[in-house]
C-alpha cells in the first residue's frame, strides 16, 4: 500500500514492519540528511545525492547498494535533458531521490498505487522496476538520432553546404 507521510515518521515507519519505499522529489538538504542519519548510509553517498553525478554508477555498502541512475526529461525545448535518481537498495527499504520529477519513476508509484503485486515484490525488484522504466525512455530518442544520422548522411553525400552546421549541431 502506498501511503504519502512526512519524512518526520520515517522512524515509526521504519518500525512498522514489512519493506518500505520511501521517494523524496526535491528534498531539502536536512531532509536527506536525516534520511542518511535514520538508515546509517554512508556520508559520500548521501553527499553524492546532493550533488549530480555525471555517470551512473552502483556502490556496494553492507547492507544495502547506492545507486545512481539518469531519466530523461522531455518537453522542454530541443535540449535533452536528463534527472539524477539516486537509489539505495536494502534488504527491507528502497528510497530513492530525485531533484527533479522523473516520469519513471511517478509511473511505477501509480502501478504500485492500483496493482498489489509490485509492491508485493521486494525493494530490489521495484528498483528495477524504476530503473527499467526509466531505460525505456531513452529508445523513442535513440531512434529519433538514428533517423537524424541518417538524413545528415544523405545530405552529406549530396555534398549540401548546410550539412556541417546541422552535424555540430546534433553533436
Amino acid at each position: 500500500m502506498l501511503i504519502e507521510r512526512p519524512v518526520s515518521d520515517l522512524g515509526s515507519c521504519r518500525r512498522e514492519g514489512g519493506w518500505l519505499w520511501l521517494d523524496l522529489t526535491a528534498p531539502s538538504a536536512e531532509e536527506i540528511w536525516e534520511t542518511g542519519s535514520e538508515f546509517d548510509f554512508d556520508r559520500l553517498s548521501v553527499e553524492d545525492v546532493r550533488d549530480v553525478t555525471i555517470f551512473p554508477k552502483v556502490d556496494h555498502h553492507d547492507d544495502y547498494l547506492f545507486v545512481v541512475l539518469h531519466g530523461v526529461i522531455t518537453g522542454e525545448g530541443a535540449r535533452l535533458r536528463t534527472a539524477e535518481v539516486d537509489m539505495f537498495i536494502g534488504a527491507d527499504f528502497l528510497v530513492t531521490m530525485h531533484m527533479d520529477p522523473v516520469a519513471g519513476v511517478g509511473r511505477i508509484a501509480d502501478q504500485v498505487t492500483s496493482s498489489a503485486e509490485l509492491g508485493a515484490g521486494n525493494p530490489a525488484l521495484l528498483a528495477a522496476a524504476i530503473a527499467e522504466s526509466g531505460s525505456r525512455r531513452y529508445l523513442p530518442l535513440l531512434d529519433a538520432l538514428d533517423e537524424r544520422i541518417e538524413e545528415l548522411e544523405d545530405l552529406a553525400v549530396a555534398a549540401e553546404p548546410a550539412t556541417l552546421s546541422e552535424t555540430q549541431a546534433l553533436r
